[in-house]
């Protein structure tokens, strides 16, 4: 039997290893080491270190987070406007505000302005857990 694995760019491989159900080793071992810098795989590429995996995570839960919240995004910015002053409805509670743009814009008036949003949040987490892994 062989068991391998790889600690940076050493290759640590155990030949003849028994494993015995307590989980140590038992019987002859030996530890054979080779560097891999003579090796046809360059190792030191620059997007050999990038997992895309985490890009598409970030991304992905970036817009998604984006989408579930937007709503309520923007009652605090219909709030923050909201001055008393102006033409625009005046809404007293988060309820009263949330049937109010229901009413008057329909559902697509809880995700207005949401693709800038979607997009920003979710290339900043993408790039985010990409390059965190580094």
């Amino acid at each position: 039997m062989q068991y391998g694995m790889k600690v940076q760019d050493i290759d640590i491989v155990l030949v003849n290893a028994n494993i015995a159900d307590t989980g140590q080793l038992n019987g002859t071992t030996s530890a054979v080491m080779k560097n891999n810098l003579g090796a046809t795989k360059n190792n030191l590429s620059v997007l050999s270190h990038f997992k895309y995996e985490h890009l598409l995570a970030g991304i992905s839960g970036g817009a998604i987070s984006t989408l579930i919240l937007h709503p309520l995004d923007l009652l605090k910015i219909r709030f923050a406007v909201s001055d008393g002053r102006s033409t625009i409805p005046q809404y007293t509670s988060l309820t009263s505000a949330f049937y109010t743009i229901i009413r008057q814009e329909g559902i697509r008036g809880l995700y207005k302005g949401v693709a800038p949003n979607v997009w920003g949040s979710g290339s900043a987490w993408g790039f985010y857990f990409l390059l965190v892994q580094l």
